[in-house]
């Protein structure tokens, strides 16, 4: 009985992401911050002194950000404020960042933001990481080793969040694509691309109505159109790609049911494939000339370019 009383937690155990060890650490010629990363973070090849810029990477989930930007001209630190501030918190974008400034909260989407502000004499530095979960390991190593010369600020922790709708509006000024793609029977149900332009509100279920029962029929619902999800102008910024699953009730009566995310993206994008998801219009399924109600998983999926 012991040995098996193990294997649930053996199991649970297996499903943990596995913390990195190859970590190492990240020192340009160009700047003046170090902090130790546990993979080679993509920046964007600006090097001039007069640049804002930007270094970036995801792991396990976990994405990981340093902005640098120029004392006179700090780009990076304008739209992270505005961020912070949408998210329920108080940042000024003239704050007086002499000393380090560290904040940590879970924003409305659900993830957790750890913030680090650092500033030189001709340079302000930024570290900042995004997790699921509160306790992450990544993200506390990553933040804490962030270094310029001086010690970093006791945590200052915040847990109440005030949702604000204006940040998951999209931007349609720049490219990206939403494009979705859906799973039923074995294959994909209709397909379906964007160019980052779609609407962010969430709208309600518009289906069509089932068309005259006949005998004996049996088919799988059928696609006749799918909403493009756009992109956020957050997700953008922060270079976020990848794969929102939904869980779709296509009901029988030709209208939408619930939507449910299985796996999804920050930064407002899985509530743009959720939006997109009840946006479908379908014929439904029939069983014996009867439409009945069918559950499907509908990917959406997110690429900048």
């Amino acid at each position: 009985m012991a040995f098996i009383s193990l294997i649930p937690l053996l199991s649970f155990a297996q499903k943990l992401p596995r913390v990195p060890e190859d970590w190492r650490k990240l020192q340009q010629d160009t700047e003046e911050f170090t902090i130790d990363t546990p993979l080679e973070l993509k920046n964007d090849g600006k090097k001039d002194a007069k640049s804002s810029r930007k270094y970036f990477g995801s792991i396990n989930g976990t994405y990981l950000y340093v902005f640098s930007d120029p004392v006179k001209s700090p780009n990076n630190l304008k739209i992270v404020t505005r961020f912070v501030n949408l998210s329920g918190k108080t940042l000024a974008e003239d704050s007086d960042l002499s000393k380090p400034t560290r904040l940590t909260f879970p924003d409305s989407f659900g993830y957790w933001q750890n913030i680090v502000m650092l500033r030189s004499k001709t340079r302000i530095y930024i570290a900042q990481t995004v997790s699921k979960n509160e306790n992450d390991v990544v993200a506390s190593r990553f933040i804490s080793s962030f270094d310029l010369g001086t010690s970093l600020p006791d945590l200052i922790k915040e847990t109440e969040v005030k949702p604000d709708a204006a940040i998951v509006q999209s931007d349609t000024t720049q490219k990206g694509d939403g494009s979705g793609v859906g799973q039923g029977s074995g294959r994909g149900i209709g397909s379906g691309s964007g160019n980052g332009s779609g609407s962010g509100a969430i709208s309600g279920g518009i289906g069509v109505s089932p068309t005259n029962p006949v005998p004996h029929q049996t088919s799988p619902i059928k696609i006749l159109s799918k909403a493009r999800p756009g992109y956020t102008d957050f997700a953008r910024f922060y270079e976020i790609t990848g794969t929102v699953v939904t869980r779709v009730v296509f009901l029988a009566t030709g209208e939408i049911g619930t939507v449910t995310a299985m796996a999804d993206l920050p930064f407002g994008l899985k509530e743009q494939a959720i939006a997109a998801a009840k946006r479908i219009r379908f014929e439904p399924a029939y069983l014996d000339g009867v439409p009945v109600n069918v559950v499907k998983q509908v990917e959406y999926s997110f690429s900048l370019y």
